[in-house]
């Protein structure tokens, strides 16, 4: 069980800090900076409305979350 909590743990930090080198700063910094090839981007181009869902999906995950581990302990109490 240790074991296990250290790799969740471990999981869970290389997730959020990944997920901030992946985040998408303000748009038109650098108009030349772009992954994509066109050099279209200046900035005009509206923000992700990512705030909107945040709470949705921690309440999903939650409930996805406790519905695994209550199974996982349901399967092994047999």
């Amino acid at each position: 069980m240790k074991n296990n909590l250290r790799k969740a743990i471990l999981t869970l930090f290389l997730v959020v800090t990944s997920s901030i080198g992946f985040a998408q700063g303000p748009g038109g910094q650098n108009p030349n900076d772009n992954l994509t090839g066109d050099n279209d981007f200046s900035g005009t181009t509206p923000a992700a409305p990512v705030d909107d869902w945040i709470l949705p999906f921690v309440l999903v995950s939650a409930a996805v979350g406790y519905y695994a581990i209550r199974k996982k302990y349901s399967n092994s109490t047999v």
